[in-house]
């Protein structure tokens, strides 16, 4: 019995060692170039210079006031703002005509027009549409019926379709002053329950309709969408619920009192709120303005917040305090250098002695030291420019090509048997996949390495083969 016994304890002694290896495995650290060993590799040089990309950045803000007129968006304007290394736009349309009826064909007509000036010059746009400016007491009623505003919803949806190319984020505006969702007559002044928010859910359920879903719709306080959504501040998106077409992943954010006092001027009602913001930031649009000059808009919180909140765009007009502090104290630059998405290539690796017919494998290792992954669909092509052209689309999203991550794109393509000869340059495009913008060079993503860029295409050369 005593032989059995122990037989039975040096036994289970053994399982427990065996049990302790396996949960302490002898791994070193993973090794991110591991799949491309065999390949010859290329180094690149970052370039730290500012230029322009799309869908990033800060914007010039511009009002238009249907009872002032219709002046179309100039190319003289977008040249100049161009020559700043903007691609964004904001637009406001105060649709104060049209209180108390639809909109008429005319404005409908003038709003295309100015979509077509930002097509043409290579530009996308934040926009938002409102009624009037003022919230002062004499200035009731401060926005229309909710059956008038339905009514221009309805309206608009063809040209939120026609116009999706070059909508960068559709801010939901519309109730309110300022089309801000605060000082309203119709949608519940002060709203604290759910039920209080059913009117302003039923605004957003007609916008989310009109708007492709292929474009976010921005709400200015993270309480309205906890609220109309019935959700709690700890059910944000994740790598896995986002981008999914849900209606949460389609809810960007627009703070227009950034770091302008302790809670934004009201922005954030608690600090639950902030970290939801944080977390759905990482993969939805964020941006707005700054309204007031604080102790919270000092560089150091500045940068610390740019950062959380995943920065994407930035008013430049406004609040000029704030801007000139940042500027004084030396991290206007720094924001801006960061804010949206910074791409760059630090190493490829490419088959050493491609041939027709056979596999051409490229590894690439992308970094991004911007504040957000880019945020809107985008195509991933490998295009071999020489004696002919060849595009080749890849399985890949930049909207998953987070800050501070190192992503890895693993190509692999094969080359037509009857491709003409000669030399090529491999090249990484990042077009809009929008088949209005595709071909536009202004619409494709420009890497931060030196060198590499060719304005006349929008392709990032990464290497040269012989076939």
């Amino acid at each position: 019995m005593k032989t059995k016994a122990l037989l039975v304890v040096l036994g289970l002694s053994m399982l427990a060692s065996w049990c302790i290896s396996c949960d302490k495995p002898n791994k070193g650290p993973v090794d991110p170039d591991a799949d491309f060993v065999s390949l010859r590799r290329v180094d690149f040089d970052v370039d730290d210079k500012e230029f322009a990309n799309p869908e990033r950045g800060w914007f010039t803000h511009r009002e238009f006031k249907a009872s002032s007129g219709m002046s179309v968006i100039s190319d003289e304007l977008l040249e100049a703002q161009r020559a700043l290394n903007r691609t964004l736009i904001y637009t406001i349309y105060y649709l104060d005509s049209f209180f108390e009826s639809p909109i008429s064909q005319e404005y409908l007509n003038y709003l295309d027009a100015n979509m077509d000036a930002l097509r043409r010059n290579g530009f996308k746009c934040v926009l938002r549409f409102a009624y009037k400016r003022s919230y002062s007491e004499n200035a009731h009623p401060w926005d229309p019926t909710q059956e008038v505003i339905n009514g221009h919803v309805e309206q608009l949806k063809p040209f939120f379709q026609k116009n999706a190319d070059v909508i960068f984020v559709l801010e939901a505006g519309f109730i309110g002053t300022f089309g801000e969702w605060y000082y309203t007559d119709n949608y519940n002044f002060d709203p604290k329950t759910v039920e209080d928010y059913i009117p302003r859910r039923g605004l957003l359920d007609r916008l989310l309709a009109a708007v492709p879903d292929k474009r976010q719709i921005a709400i200015r306080y993270p309480g309205a969408i906890i609220s109309m959504l019935d959700i709690t501040a700890a059910d944000t998106l994740t790598r896995k619920t986002a981008h999914n077409g849900s209606i949460l992943s389609r809810l960007a954010n627009h703070n227009d009192c950034f770091v302008s006092s302790n809670n934004d001027v009201g922005t954030y009602q608690s600090l639950v709120q902030r970290d939801f913001v944080y977390a759905n930031s990482k993969y939805t649009i964020w941006g707005g303005e700054t309204c007031n000059l604080a102790l919270a808009g000092h560089c150091e919180n500045s940068l610390l917040m740019s950062k959380k909140h995943h920065m994407t765009y930035l008013n430049d007009d406004y609040h000029k305090s704030v801007l000139n502090r940042w500027k004084e104290e030396g991290c206007f630059d720094e924001i801006s250098f960061h804010i949206g998405y910074r791409l760059f290539i630090d190493r490829a690796f490419i088959t050493p002695e491609p041939a027709k017919g056979q596999e051409l494998h490229v590894g690439l290792q992308i970094h991004n030291e911007g504040y957000s992954a880019p945020q809107n669909p985008r195509k991933v092509e490998l295009v071999l420019v020489g004696p002919e052209t060849r595009v080749f689309d890849i399985d890949a999203d930049p909207r998953f090509w987070f800050e501070d991550e190192e992503s890895t794109l693993n190509i692999k393509v094969t080359l037509p048997e009857n491709m003409a000869s000669g030399k090529y340059k491999v090249c990484l495009n990042l077009p809009d996949p929008e088949p209005t913008l595709h071909d536009n060079p202004r619409y494709s993503i420009r890497l931060a390495n030196k060198g590499t860029w060719d304005e006349e295409t929008g392709y990032n050369t990464i290497t040269e083969i012989t076939l």
